[in-house]
């Protein structure tokens, strides 16, 4: 079974994927260094 700390890592990671996704391909459709 994953530990308490590995669940948070993986659902960290989760989420910064998917943020990640949806502001390179958002509607304002920045390019900027920060993704």
């Amino acid at each position: 079974m994953l530990s308490f700390v590995d669940t948070r890592i993986l659902l960290l990671l989760a989420v910064t994927s998917y943020l990640a996704s949806c502001q390179s391909s958002g509607p304002r459709g920045d390019k900027g260094p920060r993704g």
